[in-house]
């Protein structure tokens, strides 16, 4: 049925969000514990936890939008369910009223039952809620009709689909905890299914599971609860959600929408209708429920219609309601197909005798009881639907033989009670359950025939005494003890056996072990299994039975005896022994090659096992948990250990042995055995995870080489583990690999090892060294946490550490960081209280969570050399909680400026006694900073605090607590005491003591001295950090007057005796700049300056003579500059302390002049005026230098001249003009200029670049024939300009004389954007005809971007990307373009090719153009990016798709590359895919060569395939690389007969054949048609490639590894000047005419396509021959092709002549060798038979067959059938072209002298009685008999002489006397 949810005007439109949550750790208020498929608890490792986000639901739905209400009440709630269906589209909401007090289980309950398309799974749990103490539900499951057919029932399929059904919707589960009687939960909700399959219906506890989402009014976001629906308490306006986790993620909510309302209250329910009596089942659906009258009951026979109409509607009758017919009087009802339901008791102790139904099957639900006493009724009515016969469905009819349907399972209470006709019954195997009574009473029965081998469990009463007493129980051969043993059935006194028609599935035990039949019939097998149980069986039935079934010593023999037939044991099923916790030894004496998974899990008492030698495999946990086997003896051959866990938990075992040949071992494999040393196998490969994890008595491995991989957790938690090496061969190590190994001392690594992985020596607190490789690059995270006893040094290589890599290693002391690292991880050295010194990078901008937590040692941090203490580089932004906790050895720390926060903690307990903030006004809203750092001085250099918060600087708790002392700038302390909590700690500032005059200065610029100096205070602290200090005197002297004296000389200098003084005022950093008159132009100064202050007065001096520093000057004051002029001035610097790369420069004025900041280069504007030129010392923008330019129009322009000036220019259609005047005067200011067209139609303009310099000019571009003029105008304002008349003419278009069959074609992609594809030709006098095909089709072209081309038989067929180009006013030609290949003129044009895939339904194909090729006489295969598609070339049509080639999902995914056909097959490369080998005649793939492996397939991996070509010896052979694109390339060969990849060589290291597949070109990889040899460029792509591009010639079988090229082309090979060059462009092809190779070149500079070279190579010398260079133009020349001019030619045929006389006398001839192509390879030539004419011996008639002819592989053999002599006709096609020969051919019978002589004339032929002679006018003959004797005579009397002979019947003879004819004929 088409699911519809709901009948609604609107619904609202889907808001699914992606999933963001996983796993809650409670499920409605149950603790969740996930768990794996085998039932064992998940180890916490594998999972992860997350909370769910809150959801807000859908804010516009209100109250009062509900429709459907449930109970009555003051108190409303809103219920939301999602199913999280894709096609559903809203969640939907139902009202629920109540007083008192609810809960969320009361209204789900409540809403359930009041709806009949809304159903629910509930199961009551001991889990506590707020509401019962006791527990409460859990919801399991919920569904939504969405049909509306009312079939409301739940499968459990774990439980043998047992069917559960509801009349109100409501199911309660049928185990569980019960209240008052215990029990306990099972969570088995993944195991319910809804019955019909069409409903939405979620149930779910590990796989998914309803997600409950609360919230107490509208306004809240939903929030997930933690309870279960039992512990929600309701609240008046409260809305609870059930929201479906499918995969175990939330999803947020969908709209809403209003649950529709089940019955409308003014719904008409009941309905009289011809007697009948029916009420509404559903509205929606108007179906309605046949019930019984309102008075009386029906009588006679009644027929119930499929529908009736009442006031208009339409109802469908489905169902008989319960006691509809009870106690009637009816004899026959008959019921339509719409009914599918008949109800409790029905049909009651009614009269029917007969029911009548279309379909038995269209019955699914019938109720208990519903034929009940109904004496007259004798048919056994079991739908297929039906696997349960219902309680007294048939008890008291008049059934008297009872054989059930193999589809019934159960026969319930009282089903065939007081049948008294009843005489047989019949059981079959499929029955597993009898209800009590079912048979009681049934007197009669005679016979019981069971079919089971197990007896299925019945009470005593089951049967009736007569039967038991009277009746025969018929049971299997050899069965009869089982059943005497057996409750209800040993009561019957009579049995018999009877020998069972064995079929497959049959089960049954012997000796003590259990089999199931797999083969009947050629041979008989068995296979072992576990004990039977009933129903679907699962783990838990397995295990019980398998515990009672199977103890102490089982054997498993090579064949047993069931029903009188042997069968041999060939298997073991999986969990053969399963949970058999009493097993002790097991022998398996049966060929088995696998034991099955499971097979002997948890058989916890197993301590013997003996494997027979057929052995390969052991399945998945075959041997987990046997903890009492302490050893195993694995058979030779076996090599295949399952998927995981095959020894897991075998705590005794101690011993194995490794079979040769083990390449792989299993995650898990020997998890937690006794092994206490193992050797693994030199074969071994590859392991699982976990493989040895948590061993306790391993002490040593032995691993060989070749392992390839140490997989994670591989040893971790072996305890006694000492040593280990690790072979060389392994190149990938897994993380945990020696977690918690607490004895390993010295393990060895491999040598290539590039990573120490996660964990990888966590905790090995034994380890005390260890030597890595020096190509180690990574620590991981945790990698030697723990190694208490470890030292050792970091190799070079390390570039990365992860976090808590060194965590607890006691013993390291000094530890340098890789440079490269810019973060120091969480807890890299937590708890390395031996380390000291730490040197790290000068880029770290993060110091990680607990980094340094408890180095209690560490006291220097460096990053610098000659650095001491902690010092953190200004690229540090983020130090995060406890990094430095229990650093003890700190003293002083600076923290840097671009650090943006400190969290709680971050100091904690560390030795502090100096913390100096950061310079910058920053938030400090964290606790306990420096917690434990008593004493501490925290130096805050700002002088606008950020806030902070109570405990920010506490540094000891206590009442009242005590803070650390926080030094402030000079007079903020009233700032900082202003600001909250500051003021808690004491607040001090620096006490002056006296002033320093530091970083003293002075720079000679022009004429003056600029002086300058910073002053530094000494403060009454010592010991303040200079970081602060030097703030506090930016702070202190910031704004104040110093006065300033220098001197130039020498002697000391006493301020007291200056004669003046110069006063400045400090800056904010506390420097001073000064400028005063070089009067002495001194080299050197004496300074001092004075400070006074609140009546102090401080003099500084500096301490030693000052250089006076010479600084730089432009040599040019002033420039004269024209427009447009560029110049560099040149600066001259006086000092080497200065430099260009420390100045820069800038421009007074842009629009005058502009100039580059960095190098000083002037471009002049087209502005006059000035512009004054500054150059600035970056450092100190005051030393600078100016130079003033001066601009004008100095020189204008006069005019322009185009090429050789001529005023008028033609042009041919579709040509280019370069549009580049020469410029006049030559030293014009501006040289450039506006161009103007008067007509765009024929022309227009395009700004394209030039090749040396790269700079723009125009083009002019044509687009039809006409004159337009061309008008250059100078852009320097004087006006002038000159104007070109330009002629675009018509281009010849007389055809060729040689008819386009001795040049060669090139075909162009042509100018995309601008113009579709064209095709040029290369006459044989090397004479370049442009555009050919367009000059044969006036105004036509071909399609967009045309790169690929082929001459098929008389046709050019050109292949095109899109159909055409929007740039080209003509509509293009199409993506594939058919023309007569020696006229050109157009056949057939397609726009649209391959597969429709853009789903609009039109049909079109949607493929761009890429490959074709010829595959027969008049077929093409046409490749694109949307498959193949066939084109009939006779009839110009396109036909359907090649089968088995699916369509990339995008234009370059999977899309069709090269193909060539031989033989019978087509083979077309796809990208991505392999080769498709295409059955020519099917047009269907019958194989594929795939890229990668596919064990399934079978099929040789091709791998990526890049070109693809035919030798001239009909071989295959295909240029494949490693990977997609790159990677080693091969040559493989595959043979098209046999369809085998035969041969495979590689290329040399670097050579490499590619396909552009992204802008598709045909690969350079091709065959030569005249030797059988391979030409291929290595290297050339679609793109430019660079010279020196090597073209190789490699004739097949010879070696190729040092291969020379024949051809390089290149890298100085000229351009259009001397400055540039040519590269290699587009496809290379080789001409067999001419042994030359065809490359295409483009300008190599800056990819100029405009300009562009053919070139031929001679082959033999390796020379260019001859080069064409293409006339300018965006030709993208795609690829050359030759013109096809043969046909194949036939030579002379030998004589063909067999002998009816001589047995096995045939004719055969290879027809291969009589016939060749002198275009292309003779092995590609398609042989056929096409007919021929015949002449019997004895008979006129032309088409009389005397041979039987066949063709195999070219090979022509001809049987003889009838003598006489005629021809075959044998056509010869190759590549499109045919030629037809006839063959003549003569059948003698020499055993009669029956033959013609050759060169004889005539024919003679007898018909019956009738000898009829043509063309032997006179010619006499004689008639014989078989004994030679002469028994007529005649003479052929004209040229056609019919003579009747009068003989008797008989064979005879007759012959011309002549002896030229003989002929061998009979009459009858």
């Amino acid at each position: 049925m088409k699911r519809i949810l709901l009948s609604l005007t609107a619904i609202f439109v889907v808001m699914t969000i992606a999933a963001r949550t996983q796993f809650p750790r409670t499920v409605q208020g149950v603790p969740y514990t996930p768990k794996s498929a085998d039932g064992k608890l998940r180890a916490a490792s594998d999972w992860e936890w997350a909370t769910p986000d809150d959801m807000a639901g859908d804010a516009n739905f209100t109250f009062d939008m509900i429709k459907n209400w449930t109970g009555e009440g003051e108190n409303k709630a809103a219920l939301v369910i999602q199913w999280n269906y894709d096609d559903e589209p809203a969640a939907l909401v139902f009202g629920y009223r109540w007083t008192g007090q609810a809960t969320g289980a009361d209204m789900l309950k409540a809403v359930v039952k009041n709806n009949p398309r809304l159903y629910a799974l509930m199961q009551y749990t001991n889990v506590s809620s707020p509401t019962d103490p006791n527990g409460g539900y859990t919801i399991n499951g919920i569904g939504w009709d969405v049909d509306d057919d009312g079939d409301i029932a739940l499968i459990d399929t774990g439980n043998g689909n047992q069917v559960y059904e509801s009349e109100d919707g409501f199911f309660e589960h049928p185990r569980g905890y019960k209240p008052g009687q215990g029990g306990s939960s099972d969570y088995d909700y993944d195991n319910w299914k809804a019955r019909d399959t069409d409903d939405m219906w979620w149930a779910g506890w590990y796989t998914g599971y309803w997600s409950y989402w609360v919230k107490d009014n509208a306004t809240d976001n939903f929030s997930y609860s933690s309870w279960g629906a039992s512990g929600r308490v309701l609240e008046n306006g409260s809305w609870d959600g059930w929201n479906f986790a499918p995969g175990m993620s939330s999803q947020n909510w969908k709209s809403f929408v209003a649950a529709p309302l089940p019955i409308p209250a003014d719904a008409k329910t009941v309905f009289v209708n011809e007697g009948l009596r029916y009420e509404l089942k559903s509205y929606s659906a108007k179906t309605v429920k046949l019930t019984a009258p309102e008075t009386g009951v029906y009588t006679g026979e009644v027929a119930v219609p499929s529908t009736f109409v009442d006031d208009g509607v339409t109802y469908t009758v489905v169902e008989v309601d319960k006691n509809a017919f009870a106690n009637s009087t009816v004899t026959t009802v008959t019921l339509p197909a719409t009914v599918t339901a008949i109800g409790k008791e029905a049909f009651k102790n009614s009269t029917i005798a007969t029911l009548n139904v279309p379909s038995v099957d269209g019955v699914t639900k019938i109720g208990d009881g519903a034929f009940f006493g109904c004496s007259n009724f004798a048919t056994l009515f079991v739908p297929s639907s039906m696997t349960s016969i219902p309680d007294s469905m048939f008890e008291g009819t008049a059934i008297a033989d009872i054989k059930f349907p193999a589809h019934v399972e159960a026969v319930g209470k009282r089903a065939f009670a007081a049948c008294q006709q009843l005489a047989g019954v019949e059981i079959p195997t499929t029955i597993t359950a009898i209800g009590d009574e079912a048979f009681a009473e049934s007197n009669a029965i005679t016979s019981v025939k069971v079919a089971s081998t197990y007896p299925v469990a019945i009470a005593d009463n089951v049967f009736s005494a007569g039967a038991y007493a009277n009746a025969t129980l018929e049971v299997p051969n050899g069965y009869t003890a089982d059943y005497a043993a057996a409750a209800g059935w040993k009561n019957f006194t009579n049995v018999s056996e009877y020998v069972l028609d064995v079929k497959v599935g049959d089960i049954f035990k012997v000796g003590g072990m259990t089999y199931a039949v797999t083969a009947v019939g050629e041979s008989n097998n068995v296979k072992a299994t576990y004990c039977k149980v009933e129903g679907t069986p699962d783990r838990k039935k397995i295990e019980a039975a398998n515990k009672a079934g199977y103890v102490g010593e089982i054997t498993i023999p090579a064949s047993v005896t069931f029903q009188n037939v042997d069968f041999n044991v060939t298997e073991m099923s999986d969990s053969t022994f399963y949970g058999a916790s009493e097993l002790t030894l097991a022998r398996i004496i049966a060929p088995v090659v696998s034991l099955g998974d499971y097979a002997f899990f948890d058989c916890t008492k197993l301590e013997s096992v003996d494997l027979p030698s057929t052995l390969k495999r052991l399945g998945t946990y075959a041997f987990a948990y046997c903890k009492s086997m302490p050893s195993v003896t694995l058979p030779d051959g076996l090599t295949d250990f399952g998927e995981a866990r095959t020894f897991a938990w075998c705590s005794k075992l101690s011993e194995i042995n490794f079979p040769e040949g083990v390449t792989a071992l299993p995650e898990y494999c020997f998890y937690g055995t006794g092994f206490p040393g193992i050797r693994l196998p030199s074969t071994l490969r590859t392991v699982g995870r976990n493989l040895f994890q948590s061993c306790p008595s391993l002490r040593k491995v032995i691993i060989e080489d070749g392992l390839t991989e140490i997989s994670d957790y591989m040893f971790s938690s072996c305890s006694s583990l000492v040593a280990v090496k690790m072979p060389d061969t392994a190149t990938k190590i897994g993380n945990y690999v020696f977690q918690n190994c607490t004895s390993l001392r010295m393990p060895v690594l491999p040598a290539g090892l590039t990573e120490v992985p996660n964990y990888m020596f966590s905790k090995c607190s034994s380890m005390e060294s260890i030597e890595l490789p020096e190509t180690v690059t990574s620590i991981g995270n945790y990698a030697f946490e723990n190694c208490s006893s470890l030292e050792f040094s970091l190799p070079a290589g390390v570039t990365n550490l992860g976090k808590g890599a060194f965590k607890n290693c006691k013993l390291i002391k000094e530890f340098t960081m890789p440079a490269a690292m810019t973060e120091i991880p969480n807890s890299l050295f937590a708890g390395c209280v031996g380390l000291t010194t730490l040197k790290i990078g000068k880029s770290v901008n993060a110091i990680k969570g607990y980094a340094f937590d408890g180095c209690n040692m560490l006291a220097n941090i460096v990053y610098a050399d000659g650095q001491t203490g902690v010092n953190l580089p200004s690229t540090l932004t983020s130090i995060e909680a406890y990094a430095f906790r229990g650093c003890k050895a700190v003293g002083t720390l600076v923290l840097p400026e671009s650090l943006s926060s400190l969290p709680s903690y971050v100091f904690e307990n560390a030795g502090l006694n100096r913390l100096v903030l950061p310079q910058k006004k920053m938030n400090y809203n964290n606790t306990n900073l420096v917690y434990g750092c008593t004493g501490i001085k925290v130096y805050s250099p700002v002088t606008e605090p950020g806030t902070t918060v109570s405990y920010t600087w506490r540094v000891k708790n206590g009442s009242p607590a005590t803070f650390a002392e926080i030094v402030v700038p000079a007079g903020c302390e009233s700032a900082y005491s202003s600001i909250d909590y500051w003021g808690k700690s004491k607040l001090t500032a620096l006490q002056l003591e006296g002033i320093q005059l530091v970083e003293g200065s002075a720079k000679k610029v022009g004429g003056n001295l600029v002086i300058s100096g910073r002053i530094a205070g000494t403060y009454d602290d010592a010991y303040a950090p200079a970081a602060f200090t030097q703030f506090n005197d930016g702070v202190l002297f910031k704004g104040k007057t110093v006065k300033v004296v220098c001197k130039m000389t020498s002697a000391t200098l006493d301020i007291a005796k200056a004669a003046s003084m110069t006063e400045t005022t400090v800056g904010d950093d506390a420097t001073f700049t000064v400028t005063m008159p070089d009067t002495e132009n001194a080299d050197m100064l004496r300074l001092i300056v004075q400070y006074e202050d609140n009546g102090s007065t401080y003099t500084a001096g500096y301490p030693e003579m000052i250089n006076v520093e010479k600084t730089f000057a432009f040599t040019d004051a002033e420039y004269d500059a024209h427009f447009d002029e560029s110049f560099t001035p040149t600066l001259e610097f006086y000092s080497d302390a200065y430099s260009l790369d420390k100045i820069e420069f800038s421009s007074s004025d842009t629009n005058v002049a502009s100039v580059n900041k960095r190098t000083g280069a002037v471009s002049v504007k087209r502005v006059e005026g000035d512009a004054v030129i500054t150059a600035a010392l970056k450092t100190d923008p005051a030393v600078k230098a100016t130079m003033t330019v001066h601009a004008a129009l100095r020189n204008p322009v006069t005019g322009f001249v185009l090429g050789n000036g001529d005023k008028t220019i033609n042009l041919t259609y579709l040509d280019i003009l370069a549009l580049s005047p020469t410029v006049e005067p030559a030293n014009a200011d501006i040289q450039t200029y506006d161009v103007s067209v008067s007509d765009p139609e024929v022309a227009t303009t395009y700004a394209a670049r030039a090749f040396n310099p790269s700079r723009s000019f125009w083009e002019l571009i044509t687009h039809k024939t006409g004159t337009v003029d061309v008008t250059f105008t100078s852009q320097d304002g004087s006006g002038a300009s000159t104007t070109y008349t330009v002629n675009v003419l018509e281009p010849n278009r007389e055809p060729l004389a040689d008819s386009y069959q001795n040049g060669t074609f090139w075909l162009n992609e042509d100018w995309f954007g601008h113009s579709n594809g064209s095709i040029n030709y290369i006459a044989d006098n090397g004479e370049m005809k442009y555009r050919v095909y367009e000059s044969q089709n006036k105004y036509e072209s071909f399609g967009c971007t045309s790169q690929y081309g082929i001459i098929h038989g008389d046709k050019l067929i050109v292949m095109s990307k899109q159909a055409t180009d929007g740039g080209d006013p003509r509509k293009g030609g199409g993506r594939v373009v058919v023309a007569d290949a020696k006229t050109l003129k157009k056949l057939a044009a397609f726009d649209y090719i391959g597969a429709d895939t853009d789903g609009d339904g039109n049909g079109d194909g949607d493929g761009d153009g890429r490959a074709c090729v010829g595959v027969s006489e008049n077929k093409v295969y046409l490749g694109s990016t949307a498959g193949i598609q066939v084109l009939d070339t006779r009839t110009l049509t396109l036909g359907g798709m090649v089968d088995g080639i699916a369509s990339g999902e995008n234009q370059y995914n999977g899309q069709i590359g090269d193909m060539v056909a031989i033989g019978k097959y087509a083979f077309a490369i796809q990208q991505g895919v392999g080769v498709h080998v295409i059955d020519i005649a099917t047009d269907k793939v019958v194989k594929t060569f795939p890229v990668e492996s596919n064990d399934a397939s079978g099929v040789s991996v091709i791998g990526y395939p890049q070109g693809i070509t035919v030798t001239a010896d009909g071989n295959v052979w295909v240029a494949t690389t490693a990977g997609a694109s790159s990677g080693l390339c091969t040559f493989r060969c595959i043979d098209p007969s046999t369809l085998d990849v035969t041969d495979s060589v590689d290329l040399p290291e670097g050579q490499r054949v590619t396909c552009g597949w992204g802008a598709w070109r045909s690969t350079n990889f091709f065959a030569s048609k005249s030797e059988n040899a391979i030409w291929y460029g290595a290297g050339v792509e679609a793109s430019i490639v660079s010279g020196n591009t090597g073209y190789y010639k490699w004739t097949v079988g010879s070696d190729i590894a040092g291969i020379q090229p024949v051809f390089v082309f290149p890298n100085n090979l000229p351009g259009v000047d001397s400055k540039t060059f040519q590269a290699p462009y587009a496809g290379v092809r080789y001409d067999d005419r001419k042994n030359q190779l065809l490359v295409a070149a483009t300008h190599g500079a800056s990819s100029n396509y405009r300009y562009n070279w053919l070139h031929f190579v001679d082959c033999k010398t390796g020379d260019i021959v001859k080069t064409i260079k293409l006339k300018d133009y965006y030709w993208f020349p795609s690829m050359p092709i030759f013109p096809d001019k043969y046909a194949p030619e036939f030579r002379d045929f030998p004589e063909v002549s067999v002998d009816l006389a001589k047995d096995g006398d045939i004719f055969t001839i290879d027809l291969k060798d009589y016939v060749t192509d002198k275009d292309n390879i003779d092995a590609a030539i398609r042989l056929s038979i096409v007919g021929g004419d015949a002449v019997a011996a004895d008979n006129t008639v032309s088409d009389k067959r005397l041979v039987n002819a066949t063709l195999d592989g070219g090979v022509l053999t001809i049987t003889p059938l009838i003598a006489g002599h005629g021809n075959l006709n044998v056509k010869a096609e190759s590549n499109g072209k045919t030629t037809t020969v006839s063959i003549p051919y003569a059948v003698e019978d020499s055993a009669l002298g029956i033959h013609n002589v050759d060169g004889a004339a005539g024919t003679l032929s007898v018909c019956d009685n009738i000898v009829t002679v043509k063309n032997m006018a006179g010619t006499t003959f004689a008639v014989y008999d078989m004994a030679g004797r002469v028994v007529g005579a005649f003479v052929a009397d004209s040229d056609c002489a019919r003579v009747a002979l009068t003989l008797p019947s008989g064979v005879y003879v007759v012959a011309a006397t002549s002896g030229s004819h003989t002929l061998k004929f009979s009459i009858k």
